[in-house]
């Protein structure tokens, strides 16, 4: 259910048009406990946004993002709240994890925001909120800066294991541009990382020609390629290991071995592995150790820390 935005107050202005109560983004208001009823009664008339900061902290994207994102027409009242000073009123509001954005109408708690969360979740969650006639149309360089800012903030949630979220993110810049290869190769990798081999395939399919050689879509279909045969291979890790214990010149099962600890996650011993098969038989099977490192190296990316030192190795074995 959305709300109607023009039932808010009609004298109200949305602070970035320049009227209203003064309020910005620059210039909130400074909310104390004294102060607050005071704000939440201006809420029967207009959209606050509060921001609970910490020391220091005071600017937040989210209120700069709803400021431009918002029509004119929705009356809009920017505020802070020092949480380290009031965290009475923070546990009464249910503020769990700060900084944090939050977002009253009617007298209402009707959203509570992380501090930096990207500009297309909260237009998406505004469009939401009050349907999408209440947003202003994004210029050309703010929504190429929201897509840069939501790709950086998808690629942080899906390095710190939040597959979830960043699939989410992933999915709302694709909804805005269906040929994000950046979207696309991280959507697909969040799909990869889950064992969702088909979806993972389903969304490179979707991949133009043209993007056929970008790293990025390079990357994830070698990491796809590379997770189903992983698949298979960790469910015999234990007996892969205990073949080349009883012969380590059984170069197969030492291959098979390195693909396993990929897939479970062990890259540097599945390195190791690769790399003991070159020393040993750097030709074996038409250079398959050598081969399937420079696999791993594609699917892991250039600027991966284990790629770069696994280069290097590489080349201090072959030119030694």
């Amino acid at each position: 259910m959305t709300l109607d935005f023009t039932t808010l107050g009609k004298n109200g202005k949305n602070a970035a048009a320049g009227g209203g109560d003064g309020s910005s983004p620059e210039k909130p208001l400074v909310v104390t406990q004294q102060t607050l009823q005071r704000l939440v009664a201006d809420s029967a008339t207009k959209l606050v946004v509060l921001h609970a900061h910490l020391e220091g902290g005071t600017d937040s994207p989210v209120m700069h993002t709803i400021a431009k994102s918002l029509r004119p027409e929705v009356p809009v009242l920017f505020a802070i709240i020092d949480a380290r000073k009031n965290q009475f009123l923070v546990q009464q509001m249910g503020l769990n994890q700060l900084p944090a954005v939050v977002l009253l109408i009617q007298q209402q708690i009707v959203g509570i925001l992380p501090s930096k969360e990207p500009a297309d979740r909260v237009r998406a969650y505004l469009a939401q909120l009050f349907g999408p006639q209440a947003l202003a149309a994004p210029e050309e360089e703010d929504a190429v800066d929201d897509v840069a800012e939501a790709l950086a903030a998808a690629e942080q949630a899906r390095g710190e294991g939040a597959l979830a979220e960043a699939a989410e993110i992933f999915g709302a810049i694709l909804a805005r541009e269906p040929e994000n290869l950046k979207a696309l190769a991280g959507l697909a990798r969040c799909h990869i990382e889950l064992g969702n081999f088909d979806q993972a395939r389903q969304i490179l399919a979707l991949v133009p020609p043209a993007g056929d050689t970008d790293q990025d879509v390079s990357s994830a279909r070698a990491a796809l390629e590379l997770a189903e045969k992983g698949a298979e291979a960790a469910g015999r890790l234990g007996d892969l290991r205990q073949r080349v214990a009883a012969n380590p010149k059984d170069h197969e099962a030492r291959y098979q071995l390195a693909v396993a600890l990929n897939a479970t996650g062990d890259r540097e011993a599945a390195v190791d592995e690769l790399l003991s098969i070159m020393r040993a038989d750097r030709a074996w099977n038409d250079e398959a150790a050598r081969r399937q490192l420079v696999e791993l190296f594609e699917a892991w990316g250039p600027k991966d820390p284990m790629t770069i030192d696994g280069r290097r190795r590489l080349s201090s074995l072959l030119f030694s």
